[in-house]
């Protein structure tokens, strides 16, 4: 009987998933165009001001800003901090729109002091603050599981992974 129950419960969630979700947003039919994410407002701001022909749609709470920029078509939108919001609108973006590239606007994590407003930096590898072992304090340092790795320097007790 257990397992019926567990039928049942597993056949209606996939009911409710299935006449819950949203209807999918058919696609733009304009021009294959630049992404342009921002994570924070005040760069998002700066560069819808100078879109040319600005377009703006909402789609699920996330304002998207077609036109061009320097004669290219692009699409602008703010994705909110971390990497779980950009994943999400971007995906959001790749469905509405014919993409063929993606530009990060912002630090993306980017804290090296040599760098200047306007660089242009592209990553030979990352990690994420939200991968992170955190180590013991020991009497010759800090002390990660032999199982982690040390793929970058590390803050204290706090080693970010790859």
């Amino acid at each position: 009987m257990r397992a019926d129950l567990i039928q049942l419960i597993v056949r209606a969630v996939v009911l409710t998933c299935v006449f819950a979700a949203p209807a999918t947003v058919a696609a733009d039919d304009g021009p294959a165009r630049t992404a342009i994410v921002s994570a924070f407002e005040p760069e998002w701001r700066a560069l819808t001001a100078a879109v040319e022909s600005p377009a703006r749609d909402m789609v699920n709470g996330v304002e998207f800003v077609t036109g061009t920029l320097e004669g290219e078509p692009v699409v602008l939108f703010l994705s909110g901090i971390g990497m779980v919001n950009a994943a999400m609108t971007t995906q959001l973006a790749l469905e509405r729109y014919k993409v063929s590239r993606i530009v990060v606007s912002g630090v993306a994590g980017g804290v090296d002091p040599a760098r200047n407003i306007g660089d242009v930096v592209i990553a030979e590898r990352w990690g994420s603050y939200l991968y992170m072992v955190l180590a013991r304090q020991t009497a010759d340092g800090y002390a990660v599981p032999p199982f982690f790795g040390r793929p970058f320097a590390n803050f204290d007790m706090m080693f970010p992974q790859e």
